[in-house]
């Protein structure tokens, strides 16, 4: 028993002594599409609450700008169960000096949206896009309310 507790010992010591490489790659930026592929445009209706919500979160020894707001937004939605915040408006906590001090605390209120009616965009989807993308200055647009 004592020597199969020792080969084995030794046996997990030479393997720990082994070499391990690591390889790192990129990932390439662009992929092959077979021919057939099709790419469909879609397009989808975004309900947005009239009620907004909100969300604070804290970090004790100061975050990333960036990764509070998000990490705030994510709070926000779950508490709604929304897909997207719109209009989202940021408060920042600092401690110490203002903006001199480490964040620590980030508030967002906005307007939580969902997204329905998933569907392939038609001519007029494209048409109203272009429309509101154009530099004309004055566009008018006028879109169909559906009366349900």
């Amino acid at each position: 028993m004592k020597k199969i507790v020792l080969f084995s010992l030794v046996l997990l010591i030479a393997a720990s002594c082994s070499q391990m490489r690591v390889t790192t790659f990129s990932a390439p930026e662009s992929a092959i599409l077979p021919y057939d592929f099709k790419a469909v445009p879609m397009t989808t209706e975004l309900k947005v609450d009239a009620r907004k919500v909100s969300a604070e979160v804290y970090k004790e020894k100061g975050g990333q700008k960036k990764e509070m707001e998000n990490w705030a937004v994510v709070t926000a939605l779950s508490k709604v169960s929304a897909d997207i915040l719109i209009e989202p408006r940021y408060e920042y906590t600092y401690e110490g000096t203002l903006r001199g001090g480490k964040l620590v605390a980030v508030k967002v209120t906005g307007y939580p949206a969902t997204f329905t009616n998933f569907r392939q965009m038609t001519k007029e989807d494209v048409e109203t896009i272009n429309l509101l993308k154009s530099p004309v200055k004055e566009t008018t647009v006028i879109i169909k309310e559906n009366r349900q």
